[in-house]
C-alpha cells in the first residue's frame, strides 16, 4: 500500500495527509502554485478535471467552504481520492465530491476549473506533447464555466502558450496570467463577462467592499475587518475577490503581501 505523504500548506496548522496513487503527490510548491490563482466566490463551485488523488481538490476545500467536483476516469485514482478525502476530512471547511467519470461527462457549471490535462504519454495520443489533446480537453472544460464568474487555471508546455491564448480567445476567455517553467506552465484564463473584474486600480478599489489588500504593494492585514478584498492586477483587468476573515484567509493573504 503506497505510504502517506505530509503535505504543508502555508494556511493550514496541521499537515494534509495524502496517499497516492500510480503517481507522486505534487510539490507544495506546485500545489500552491495553481491555489494561489483560485478567485472562486467564496462558496462558489469549483471543478478539479482529471483530480488524480485529489491534490488540487482538497487544498482548495481546506482553504474555505467550497463544493469542488473532482472528476477522474480511473478509478484506482478515485479510491485514492475517496480515502484522501475521508482522511482530511477534520481539515476541510468545504466539500469534495469524488466523480468516478471522464470531464466530458460532467453536467454542471462552475464558478473555476483548477486542471492539469493529459499531454504527452498521459494524453493517450502520443509520446511527445499533444497540443490537440490539450485544446480538446479544455475545449470540453469550457462547457461547464459560468460566463459571469468562470476562470480556468490549468498547466500546458511553454511552446503551446501563443496558440492556446487565440484558441481560448475565441471561445470568450481572455488570458490572465502565465507563469513559465522549464517543463511546463501556468496558465490562467477568465470570462470576457467576468463581474469582478475592472479596467484599472483605481475602479477595481471603487468596488471593493472589505478591506484591500493589494497584490504586489505590501502592507499589513487589519485584523478587525469584518472581510478582505484581495485586488490583483492581471494582464485583462483587475481583479477583486472578496474573503471573510479568517485565520486561514488571513495565512493565505500574507503570502500576496509578502510577495510585494
Amino acid at each position: 500500500m503506497p505510504r502517506i505523504v505530509p503535505v504543508s500548506l502555508p494556511y493550514l496548522e496541521e499537515h494534509l495527509r495524502m496517499r497516492p496513487s500510480r503517481v507522486v503527490i505534487p510539490s507544495t510548491r506546485y500545489i500552491m502554485e495553481v491555489v494561489r490563482d483560485l478567485r472562486a466566490p467564496w462558496r462558489g463551485e469549483i471543478l478539479d478535471a482529471g483530480a488524480g488523488c485529489g491534490s488540487f481538490a482538497i487544498a482548495a476545500a481546506a482553504l474555505g467552504p467550497y463544493t469542488v467536483y473532482a472528476v477522474e476516469p480511473d478509478p484506482d485514482h478515485v479510491a485514492a481520492l475517496a480515502e484522501n478525502v475521508a482522511e482530511n476530512a477534520g481539515l476541510l471547511e468545504g466539500d469534495v465530491l469524488p466523480m468516478e467519470c471522464g470531464i466530458e461527462d460532467f453536467r454542471g457549471r462552475v464558478d473555476e476549473v483548477l486542471t492539469d490535462p493529459p499531454w504527452g504519454i498521459r494524453s493517450g495520443v502520443s509520446r511527445r506533447p499533444s497540443l490537440e489533446a490539450v485544446r480538446g480537453f479544455l475545449e470540453r472544460c469550457l462547457d461547464s464555466i459560468k460566463e459571469s464568474t468562470g476562470r480556468i487555471v490549468t498547466r500546458c508546455p511553454p511552446e503551446f502558450i501563443e496558440d492556446l491564448e487565440g484558441f481560448m480567445r475565441e471561445h470568450g476567455m481572455l488570458l490572465d496570467r502565465v507563469k513559465r517553467r522549464h517543463k511546463a506552465a501556468v496558465l490562467v484564463f477568465r470570462s470576457e463577462a467576468h463581474r469582478d473584474y475592472h479596467p484599472d486600480r483605481e475602479s477595481a478599489l471603487d468596488a471593493a467592499r472589505g478591506e484591500p489588500v493589494i497584490v504586489g504593494e505590501g502592507g499589513r492585514l487589519d485584523p478587525d475587518a469584518r472581510r478582505y478584498s484581495l485586488i490583483t492586477g492581471y494582464e485583462s483587468g483587475w481583479h477583486v475577490w472578496e474573503v471573510p476573515n479568517t485565520d486561514r484567509v488571513r495565512a493565505f493573504l500574507r503570502g500576496f503581501l509578502r510577495r510585494g
